[in-house]
């Protein structure tokens, strides 16, 4: 099969299901992890540099970070999806990109803003990542 990523409003999406990936359950911050990287190789404070560079917290403003639910490191170090969970995705302001499940359904295509990826919100013949039935607010198109 050549499934293609899945693109699902972040509303059509069961949201305590989200925060708990996202929060409790193996979800990481890209945004923050970029911005810690940062201060690790910008930061002129002793103190924080003899304290292993502690997590940055304070400092730290979330505002519309991008987040990875169920990805691991590949042997150079980059985010790849885990294929031993059901499903990785990237979630982005208002949109989740399902970029590995062993879930599908057929939808067409997104606009031009995500090409070559399928609108989970609708339906047609593009073969297509998507979550689970429990994650999905309303019933599949």
């Amino acid at each position: 099969m050549n499934e293609i990523t899945g693109i699902i409003n972040i509303n059509s999406v069961n949201q305590d299901r989200l925060t708990d990936d996202m929060f409790y359950r193996g979800g990481i911050n890209l945004t923050f992890d970029n911005y810690q990287k940062e201060h690790v190789k910008f930061c002129e404070d002793k103190d924080c540099i003899e304290s292993e560079h502690l997590n940055d917290y304070e400092n730290y403003e979330e505002c519309n970070d991008t987040y990875i639910v169920n990805y691991i490191k590949d042997d150079k170090g980059l985010y790849i999806p885990d294929k031993s969970k059901d499903y990785s995705f990237v979630v982005s302001e208002s949109v989740i990109q399902v970029t590995y499940s062993k879930y599908n359904k057929r939808c067409s295509l997104c606009s031009p803003c995500y090409p070559g990826q399928g609108n989970l919100d609708s339906s047609g013949s593009y073969l297509t990542f998507t979550l689970p039935d429990y994650y999905l607010f309303k019933e599949r198109v």
